[in-house]
């Protein structure tokens, strides 16, 4: 009688501890998903902002006689600031979970 009611317990322990695992093993790969968004977030701010200064320096430093330089003036501030409001927006977005004990 005593040994059933020990295997009993056991067998709850058992099914507790892999739920907990399997509920840790969840949550990590959550928080894994999570950095990676904002690490691709903060590489498309990169991006944006070194597309804007490309541009910047496109249009201080353009050439009156062709139209090349309007053109890469206007794709790459067009393409920087995408990127830099899409790196924002992604950043902005995403959970923090840094403050969950808290």
């Amino acid at each position: 009688m005593l040994f059933a009611l020990y295997q009993e317990t056991y067998n709850v322990y058992q099914k507790m501890r892999d739920r907990n695992i399997q509920f840790i093993t969840i949550s990590l790969e959550f928080i894994t998903i999570t950095m990676e968004k904002r690490l691709f977030g903060v590489i498309l701010t990169i991006l944006g902002i070194a597309g804007l200064i490309l541009a910047a320096y496109n249009f201080v430093q353009g050439n009156t006689s062709t139209n090349h330089s309007a053109k890469s003036v206007t794709v790459y501030g067009i393409l920087g600031l995408l990127f830099f409001f899409a790196g924002i927006g992604l950043i902005r977005s995403t959970r923090d979970l840094t403050n969950n004990g808290s």
